[in-house]
């Protein structure tokens, strides 16, 4: 009897492998007849690749949160989530799962949580406004992604792992590269080219043109810090992603994204210094290559540009117009459309002015005091990092991302965008841990 127990003991483990071999079997079978238009063949990629997907998702939950921003560059989309948001929510579920399996749950909350979730229930409220209810519940669905990622950033990550998320940004950054590249080849475009015809083929399947490159600016500033540390062990890699973020900002011709990354590197480049004449004067000359020169103007204001700046300032206008007409409870998440004669999206490029318009000025205070809090996080790790290396580190690296972000947003649609607003949202939390005992900041 107990040899024929033992034997049953052994046999076991070669049994799980072959059964699991052939769900992979059957999985790339079904995702093969999936991809040739077999659409049945979506319930067989479900039921084999599904509980593999949980198992692996159970057993590694961080590095599945970690590696969730590199689904960012996955041209997936399915019930109206992108892949980068199955795979993060999927993660922090499994992630929830054994958390509470060993420890108590944790009900603490800061002042920044706090104003977190006050805004998010004036946006849940200001759903009642809407025209229509279907779009107004699928734009509150992006600040909730915020929220989540903010909160995996302080409560998971932390200052800890932070080496490991600039990584990751930075392999966020040089995937887009080599992305705009691939599309550069697939259109038969020379490398000599690609500054005046890869504009016309920046469709990367998760963006376009200006949002592609405002991601790739965004994810450069976090890395940024680690470019220009001496003897820092990442260098080659942070350097590595500010090429990529030129080639891409270049290639897809977005002059937001270029506004962006010149001044997040020039400041960048003075900030370990602080010196303030540097600064100025390096500011100076972004202003002038911008606006001045024979390049800045062919490109902003030339004809490129001037068209461009004016519809901004039409869109200004009337996302001003309509906050003036709803001005306590707003129009309702993502209702611009249904409130202009223009040919205007839910994006008035000014992230000020949609909060604003959308949730009105209660929505708008409460941002405001939330980016306050971080702006106070701010001052608070520049007056440690005095005498704390780590912490002047982490200022670097907040401050030019909160730089980098606003900047972009004020005439761009990017920080109430799920790539770019997840990518902000999950460092700056990461950059603000929570602790047992914190007082409400």
């Amino acid at each position: 009897m107990q040899r024929t127990g033992d034997a049953s003991w052994k046999l076991r483990p070669a049994l799980f492998f072959t059964l699991a071999v052939l769900f992979e079997v059957w999985f790339f079978r079904a995702a093969g007849a999936l991809a040739h238009g077999n659409s049945f063949s979506i319930v067989v990629v479900l039921a084999t690749g599904g509980p593999l997907a949980v198992l692996a998702l159970l057993l590694f939950p961080e590095p599945a949160l970690f590696a969730a921003p590199l689904f960012i560059l996955v041209p997936v989309q399915a019930l109206y989530l992108h892949a980068f948001q199955w795979v993060f929510l999927a993660a922090l579920l499994a992630y929830g799962v054994r958390y509470l399996a060993e420890h108590p749950f944790d009900a603490h909350l800061r002042g920044i949580d706090l104003i977190f979730l006050l805004y998010l229930g004036w946006g849940l409220f200001s759903v009642s406004q809407a025209e229509n209810l279907r779009v107004a519940l699928f734009g509150i669905e992006t600040p909730i992604l915020f929220f989540l990622a903010f909160w995996v950033g302080s409560r998971i990550m932390g200052p800890a792992r932070l080496s490991t998320l600039t990584r990751i940004y930075a392999w966020v950054v040089i995937g887009i590269g080599l992305e705009m590249l691939g599309v550069a080849m697939a259109n038969h475009i020379p490398l000599r080219l690609i500054a005046t015809e890869m504009g016309k083929f920046t469709d990367l399947g998760w963006g376009r043109s200006n949002y592609v490159a405002a991601v790739a600016a965004l994810a450069t500033a976090a890395v940024l810090p680690s470019a220009f540390q001496k003897g820092n062990p990442h260098r080659k890699l942070a350097l590595a992603a500010l090429v990529s973020a030129v080639f891409v900002t270049v290639a897809s011709a977005s002059r937001g994204g270029i506004v962006a990354l010149l001044f997040s590197v020039i400041l960048g480049l003075t900030l370990g210094r602080l010196n303030v004449v540097v600064t100025f004067l390096l500011l100076g000359g972004g202003v002038f290559l911008l606006f001045v020169s024979p390049f800045g103007q062919e490109h902003f204001l030339g004809p490129k540009g001037l068209p461009s700046i004016g519809a901004r300032l039409l869109f200004f206008r009337e996302a001003i117009r309509i906050a003036l007409s709803h001005p306590w409870a707003g129009v309702g998440p993502d209702q611009i459309p249904f409130h202009t004669y223009f040919y205007m999206d839910a994006n008035p490029h000014n992230i000020f002015l949609k909060q604003a318009a959308d949730l009105g000025l209660v929505g708008l205070g409460l941002y405001l005091l939330l980016l306050g809090t971080v702006g106070r996080h701010l001052v608070r790790l520049y007056h440690a990092g005095h005498t704390d290396p780590d912490a002047r580190f982490q200022f670097s690296i907040l401050f030019l991302v909160f730089f980098t972000a606003l900047v972009n947003a004020s005439y761009e649609p990017t920080l109430e965008a799920p790539q770019y607003g997840f990518l902000y949202w999950l460092i700056v939390g990461t950059l603000i841990p929570a602790r047992r005992g914190d007082e409400a900041t």
